[in-house]
């Protein structure tokens, strides 16, 4: 058993934490907001993850995990401590630094013993050295061993993940320090990488980087296929198809958000620029994948009176930046809702888990209605912009009646177009074409089943 600390009681620290108890560790999570730790004694999360609430519970009881706001006392009682603190974008592009170097410094102030610093939180390359530096400048004598030990946790798999990850990557400077992580991720049965600091933390980014160049790859091909009479999910399909390829996060639509995506790839862009290294792919990568929900609201206004959508009721189902998740960060949602407020619409939203994150952001500008079938009701136009598995299932012949305007503009492709043309909707999507004969791609492949863009955290 090893004592450990957790900094940082957000989606990567609250998952790790917990895993890390689960593997019989005794740790502490530690975050400075006092209403999320004292949430947290209380039995309530903060966050929605599929199977987290009752791993918590489980460990809480078994006395394996437990949480503070004290920095002193969370450095007092372990022996290793996870940094898994925000490193948020600045208006640069850069990363914010700041709260883990806040935290390295209480290490080097309040350590009275070695301590095994593993940085969990995505971190540019050289984060590692720059913190060594930190600790000269602490005057801190001792010899804290820093680990690169970056996530690759999916919201809304991110439990599963922990537990049958399909890489461990450990950066250290020395082999004693890489064994005692080997040790402590024993259990786990996964490829393990271990190399030098700053190749960690480049592993991160460039893995991000490399599953947002696929998606605005397949964003890119759906244009085409707009312009000509082409399916975007037979032809990455028969991309997919190729083993070197892969058919994960091939799937066209309103692209990425969350919290990782856009912003390592702006970090990664800061980086190579600062570097002097041309960061034009990636800049690329990011104008695409922002243009694609402006297509699809071009798309919808085109198929509506929107010079009389003053006081229109809209629906938009989905506000999370992908299922399985309440988070909203840089979910394409928020843009169409804005845009729809701004040309005067009556919009009413509904998402089954996200709809309290929504009322921090939206306010009292829409109407949060807990039932799907509610917001379509007398509806002059719907938009889905999260591919909830609700949404898949919802009764179409029933949604038909009960709209005012059978508009749905579909911003993850999740219906035939043909079935929805045969049943009377006028159907937006990105890339479908509406001219396949009788083909169902949705019975002709398995791709449009798979849980795809399942974005890392």
């Amino acid at each position: 058993m090893c004592r450990i600390g957790v900094f940082g009681a957000g989606y990567v620290g609250l998952v790790t934490g917990t895993g890390l108890a689960h593997l019989g560790n005794k740790v502490i999570i530690c975050d400075i907001d006092n209403e999320k730790i004292r949430d947290l004694k209380n039995g309530k999360i903060p966050i929605y993850e599929k199977g987290l609430e009752a791993l918590i519970n489980e460990n809480v009881n078994e006395s394996r995990l437990s949480f503070t706001t004290s920095v002193e006392e969370i450095i007092e009682k372990s022996d290793i401590l996870y940094v898994c603190v925000g490193t948020p974008c600045l208006p640069d592009g850069s990363v914010n630094m700041s709260y883990i170097e806040d935290v390295f410094k209480s290490i080097c102030l309040l350590s009275k013993t070695k301590k095994l610093v593993v940085i969990k939180s995505t971190v540019p390359p050289q984060t590692t050295k720059n913190l060594l530096n930190l600790k000269e400048c602490q005057n801190c004598e001792l010899d804290h061993e820093i680990i690169s030990n970056p996530e690759f946790l999916r919201e809304g798999q991110a439990v599963d993940d922990f537990f049958n990850p399909d890489r461990i990557v450990i950066g250290a400077s020395t082999d004693e320090a890489a064994g005692m992580m080997l040790k402590l991720y024993n259990e786990l049965n996964s490829n393990v990488i271990c190399v030098d600091n700053d190749s960690a933390e480049l592993i991160k980014y460039a893995s991000n980087a490399f599953l947002a160049l696929k998606i605005s790859f397949s964003n890119l091909i759906s244009r085409v296929c707009d312009q000509t009479d082409a399916d975007v999910i037979s032809v990455m399909t028969g991309v997919g198809l190729d083993n070197r390829i892969g058919l994960d996060f091939l799937t066209a639509g309103l692209g990425f958000g969350g919290s990782c995506f856009p912003k390592d790839v702006n970090g990664l862009i800061h980086a190579l620029n600062s570097m002097d290294i041309p960061s034009i792919l990636l800049e690329e990568i990011m104008r695409i994948n922002q243009e694609q929900t402006e297509l699809l609201f071009q798309k919808f206004l085109e198929s509506i009176d929107h010079s009389d959508l003053f006081t229109k009721k809209i629906a938009v189902l989905g506000l999370s930046f992908k299922p399985d998740s309440d988070d909203m960060r840089e979910s394409p949602s928020i843009i169409i809702v804005q845009k729809l407020l701004e040309l005067g619409a009556d919009v009413h939203v509904h998402d089954p888990k996200a709809m309290e994150n929504a009322k921090k952001i939206f306010k009292d500008t829409v109407h949060y209605v807990d039932d799907p079938y509610e917001a379509i009701r007398d509806a002059e136009g719907i938009f889905i912009v999260t591919d909830w598995t609700e949404y898949k299932e919802l009764n179409l012949i029933k949604v038909f009646n009960i709209a005012a305007s059978p508009i749905i503009a579909d911003g993850r492709n999740m219906f035939n177009p043909l079935r929805m043309k045969s049943l009377g909707f006028t159907y937006l999507s990105l890339g479908q074409s509406l001219n396949k004969g009788n083909i169902d791609h949705q019975k002709q492949f398995d791709f449009n089943k798979k849980e795809d863009n399942r974005e890392i955290i």
